[in-house]
C-alpha cells in the first residue's frame, strides 16, 4: 500500500547514493543535487525505483561512472540517471518498461523497469529512456512538485 507524504527528494537521492556506494565502493557517481526539492511521494517506493535503475546501470554498463542529476522544470522535478555504457537500441527502448520484457543478455525477470514505471505513474509522474550525450543511456523521472 502506497503511503504518500511530503518528502525531501534531495535527501532521498542523497540516501540512495550513500547506500549504493556502500554496495559498490569502486563505482564513481557524479551527482548534481544542489536543488532542494519537496514532493508528495512514498519514500520506500521511490527509493526502490532509484535502486533498481542504478542496479540496471551497473548490470548493463559495468563500472562506468554514473551521473545523477536533479533539476527543476516547470511544475515538476526531473531526476536524471546517465551512464556511459553501450546504450539501448531504439527498438528496445520501446519495450523495456513492458511487463516480463528482458533482453537476451539480461539476468532478470523483466519486472524491474515495469515496476519502476508503475511506481512513478502512481506518483503522477513519468519515466523514459533516451540516449545520453556522448553515448550510454539516460533515464529521466519526472515527479510533480508539491
Amino acid at each position: 500500500r502506497m503511503v504518500l507524504e511530503e518528502i525531501n527528494g534531495t535527501s532521498l537521492l542523497e540516501e540512495v547514493m550513500v547506500e549504493f556506494m556502500q554496495r559498490y565502493p569502486d563505482l564513481v557517481i557524479h551527482k548534481n543535487l544542489q536543488l532542494e526539492c519537496f514532493m508528495m511521494a512514498d519514500n520506500f517506493l521511490l527509493k526502490m525505483v532509484m535502486h533498481n535503475l542504478l542496479d540496471n546501470v551497473v548490470k548493463y554498463a559495468g563500472k562506468q561512472p554514473i551521473n545523477v542529476e536533479l533539476v527543476e522544470e516547470g511544475n515538476k522535478y526531473l531526476i536524471k540517471i546517465m551512464d556511459a555504457g553501450p546504450g539501448i537500441p531504439d527498438a528496445e527502448k520501446l519495450k523495456i518498461f513492458d511487463k516480463f520484457y528482458a533482453t537476451k543478455t539480461a539476468k532478470g525477470t523483466g519486472l524491474g523497469l515495469h515496476l519502476c514505471r508503475r511506481v512513478v505513474e502512481t506518483h503522477k509522474g513519468t519515466i523514459n529512456v533516451g540516449d545520453a550525450e556522448g553515448g550510454g543511456s539516460i533515464f529521466t523521472i519526472a515527479i510533480p512538485k508539491v
